[in-house]
């Protein structure tokens, strides 16, 4: 039996390619109540995966979402207006549409381990910086995307910062840049989740952190 005073849902962005999780919401108008859906959070491509994270992220372990669609269902989306969730004419479904149209999503895949080293090429997602009080101080940080579309977080090596960072390129600007490096991703290395923001979205990942990349080389 679910226990919960909030109706949600999962539906889809108006391209269908990505479940979602919405919330029932209301406001005052003219003629009284008027409901609408309101976008939560972007959930899986997988339907079971959806609706364990969905019942996860609500604390409810036994929510009934009635998921009666597959993602290849083109304008399944379209098949109940409940789906379409507007409020003062904004489309709470527009940044699922920039996750396509602008080529922002990243359709990440398992970690490729391996015990000795091997090679990583691909380019820069984002960058930081890491603040210390200790004796090496501050340290600039990236988020990697291999080119096998799994995502790495390693320290910006000195051979890239002194080209980049040392002539005058605002760190914000490595994104994009593509370059390879040898290093060891096996097992026992940590992984975590992060969230990605990207120009127009969100997104929830899994990284890998590397230590002690070697081998450094420029990719045009």
């Amino acid at each position: 039996m679910t226990n919960s005073t909030s109706k949600y849902a999962i539906s889809s962005g108006d391209k269908n390619g990505f479940y979602c999780l919405y919330l029932e919401c209301w406001d005052i108008g003219f003629n009284g109540k008027i409901f609408y859906w309101q976008h939560q959070k972007n959930l899986s491509t997988d339907k079971e995966k959806a609706i364990q994270k969905a019942r996860d992220y609500i604390g409810v372990s036994d929510y009934d979402f009635d998921v009666n669609f597959n993602l290849d269902d083109w304008g399944a989306n379209d098949k109940e207006g409940k789906f379409k969730a507007y409020k003062r004419g904004y489309d709470n479904n527009a940044h699922v549409i920039s996750y396509y149209e602008d080529k922002e999503f990243i359709n990440s895949i398992n970690f490729s381990f391996n015990d000795d080293k091997q090679t990583f090429t691909g380019k820069i997602l984002t960058t930081y910086i890491k603040r210390s009080d200790d004796f090496y101080g501050n340290s600039h940080k990236m988020y990697f995307l291999d080119d096998r579309g799994f995502v790495l977080n390693l320290t910006v090596p000195k051979k890239l910062d002194d080209n980049l960072y040392g002539k005058g390129v605002d760190l914000d600007d490595y994104k994009g840049f593509r370059f390879s490096f040898d290093a060891i991703l096996n097992e026992d290395t940590y992984t975590q989740e992060f969230t990605l923001k990207h120009k127009n979205c969100s997104q929830d990942l899994k990284c890998a952190f590397i230590k002690r990349p070697t081998k450094i080389k420029y990719i045009n």
